[in-house]
């Protein structure tokens, strides 16, 4: 390990999300940190154990890395250790005394973790780690003080519920942020743009699960930001097909084909539906358009996509 990350306090965690919760810790560490010179180091792990234990490939993350470690700089931390997880680590996972392997070369000041941190195939209690840290005469800490909002206990795993019942305002406010999903623009079937609403078709990761719907967006192209409409569904009225993000920018029309797009959700305004036929559909659509647009509001209209075209976009 490089020397300027050893001896600093060592927080461990899946940080799905980095969520208030996950700030909450970030900040006792930095506090603890601040007091004794040192760097705040986390430890996560990739795959997510969740998703690795359950072999699946359907686990609903809430940021891919890239993101994850992005959020984590942003609140503060130093430096992030990224372990691989694999049946190896999975199977240290039981017995307590192992898990010194994972710090051994970071030669911390102090480990901790939340009280409801799951590791592999079992949780990892307290009182496990509190006899790890007499052992070998480390202090560890379990922040075992939960996160409510209101009445709501913040777990990445609520959250993750929330945002497959389309509760966008919950999701948002649990989050501290809006969510985000990044992607890329791919060729579609040209159907929007038959229909007098043009979209562009994301690919993104495939571990991010959402519910069916119409969705008010923000969408960041390079550095300008302009509002849209998002259609997240499998096209019953046509195809019926696997599902697909389709997002209609307003006043522009243009092709952004291999863009890498950042879509910001800022509300939920419907589920999928059927209609009667197409003209049912097209009304639905100009009721979709005007909602988004209230709930965006007016502020973002200086900033509109239409000042980048013709730019090229890394």
């Amino acid at each position: 390990m490089p020397a300027h990350i050893r001896g600093g306090h060592l927080l461990i965690g899946n940080f799905d999300g980095v969520h208030i919760g996950h700030r909450k810790m970030i900040d006792c560490m930095r506090a603890l940190a601040g007091r004794h010179r040192a760097p705040v180091v986390v430890m996560t792990f990739e795959p997510h154990p969740q998703a690795f234990v359950g072999r699946t490939g359907s686990f609903n993350r809430l940021t891919g890395m890239n993101e994850k470690v992005q959020l984590l700089t942003e609140q503060g931390v130093d430096d992030i250790v990224i372990v691989d997880f694999d049946d190896d680590l999975a199977a240290l996972s039981q017995n307590p005394f192992n898990l010194e392997h994972l710090w051994h070369h970071l030669e911390p000041k102090s480990v901790a973790m939340g009280a409801n941190f799951q590791f592999g195939h079992c949780p990892v209690s307290g009182a496990d780690f509190a006899t790890v840290g007499r052992h070998s005469g480390l202090d560890i800490m379990i922040l075992s003080s939960p996160i409510w909002k209101g009445d709501v206990r913040v777990t990445s795993d609520y959250i993750r519920s929330r945002l497959m019942q389309g509760d966008i305002h919950t999701v948002n406010h649990l989050l501290g942020r809006r969510w985000t999903l990044r992607g890329t623009v791919v060729h579609g079937d040209k159907r929007g743009r038959e229909l007098g609403f043009p979209t562009i078709n994301l690919a993104f990761r495939s571990d991010a699960h959402f519910a069916l719907g119409i969705y008010a967006v923000r969408v960041q192209i390079g550095g300008t930001i302009a509002n849209g409409v998002a259609s997240y569904g499998t096209r019953p009225q046509f195809d019926n097909g696997p599902p697909r993000l389709e997002i209609h920018i307003f006043d522009f029309d243009g092709d952004l084909y291999g863009s890498e797009v950042l879509v910001e959700f800022v509300g939920f305004q419907r589920s999928e539906l059927v209609f009667p036929d197409v003209e049912a559909l097209l009304q639905q659509m100009h009721v979709d358009c005007a909602e988004a647009r209230r709930l965006l509001g007016d502020d973002m209209r200086d900033q509109s996509i239409e000042s980048i075209r013709g730019r090229e976009f890394s």
